[in-house]
């Protein structure tokens, strides 16, 4: 065999054992958190098929977003619109509220789900949890690995509305 050759493919090894090395902690790391359970076509459907049948037209959340983008959001919906919403305190205009109610929120975890079908196998992590009783979605994750910000938000506050 190639001198060359081999010098060649022994610099690789290591390369690509720390590449797996580094996907297997990500892993790992991204299960501990919490985030929920891997985001399924099934797991989502069945969240929003739960919340037409059970959830409220009218509604108050605060979101908490974390990763490549950040802040913490108060959102009131009144007949399944978002009719306000804060950021940090600050207005957010009309046009930013678009995946912010619960249908909104369903809207954007679909769109994640079929970036990732389209993404190489295992390089998307989405991770999800829904309200066992409503089905709103509490919590997301993002990541992308190789990537050093995802993107992950968290449901703290859910308040039905008259």
């Amino acid at each position: 065999m190639n001198v060359k050759r081999m010098r060649s493919r022994s610099r690789w090894f290591p390369l690509a054992l720390g590449v797996l090395a580094a996907a297997a902690a990500t892993a790992l790391l991204l299960a501990q958190r919490g985030a929920g359970e891997a985001l399924t076509r099934e797991a989502l459907e069945n969240a929003r098929r739960n919340w037409r049948e059970r959830g409220p037209a009218n509604y108050s959340l605060a979101v908490r977003v974390s990763g490549v983008q950040q802040g913490e959001h108060a959102i009131l919906v009144e007949g399944g619109e978002v009719r306000e919403m804060t950021t940090g305190g600050a207005p957010v205009r009309e046009g930013a509220r678009r995946y912010w109610s619960v249908d909104g929120m369903f809207e954007f975890l679909d769109e994640e789900l079929r970036r990732a079908e389209r993404a190489p196998e295992g390089e998307v992590v989405l991770q999800a949890a829904f309200d066992e009783e409503l089905g709103y979605p509490k919590s997301f994750l993002r990541h992308v690995i190789g990537q050093t910000r995802g993107i992950e938000w968290d449901v703290y506050s859910f308040e039905p509305k008259r």
